[in-house]
């Protein structure tokens, strides 16, 4: 293995860096010998460090990917249409995926924001069902504004009744 280190760092790799998070994503290749074939390569993702930041990165680009690799056609988490119960402000011009916790009141979805939202606090995540998702463009949602949420917890959709 050592013999083959200079060989991939001789390769250049493709990363990105995305307005939502720092994330590397691409595919390392060892640089071919004379008369060897290239091959075909290993994929990579390099996450954030904070664990919100690594969950919701591999909730939006490695789980998607590691699906379609898999042969799934349905990529993504469900998304459903949810009112806010607190207003949300953000600075404009990056994504933003607040993380909530979604209940049904009279026959309508509310997402409350878990307490705090910062990257290295886990129980914001723990707590919540869902990530709200707050277009870069936007920069305040008031009470009751209608958002789009992603649901992360598939036994929110769990009922105790029959529904018939």
């Amino acid at each position: 293995m050592p013999g083959n280190v200079p060989r991939l760092m001789t390769q250049s790799m493709y990363s990105s860096f995305v307005p939502l998070l720092p994330v590397a994503m691409g595919v390392i290749r060892a640089a071919p010998r004379k008369n060897e074939a290239a091959d075909s390569g290993a994929a990579f993702c390099g996450l954030p460090g904070n664990p919100v930041s690594a969950a919701v990165t591999f909730e939006e680009f490695v789980r998607p990917a590691l699906r379609k690799m898999m042969g799934h056609s349905a990529l993504h988490r469900p998304v459903v249409k949810a009112q806010l119960t607190e207003r949300l402000t953000k600075g404009r011009g990056r994504l933003h995926f607040v993380r909530v916790s979604l209940e049904w009141r009279d026959g309508s979805l509310w997402a409350t924001p878990t307490a705090n939202q910062s990257s290295g606090v886990l129980t914001s995540l723990i707590r919540g069902q869902g990530l709200a998702i707050f277009p870069a463009a936007d920069e305040a949602f008031d009470v009751g504004s209608q958002v789009d949420v992603q649901v992360l917890d598939s036994s929110f959709f769990d009922r105790v009744e029959r529904g018939f």
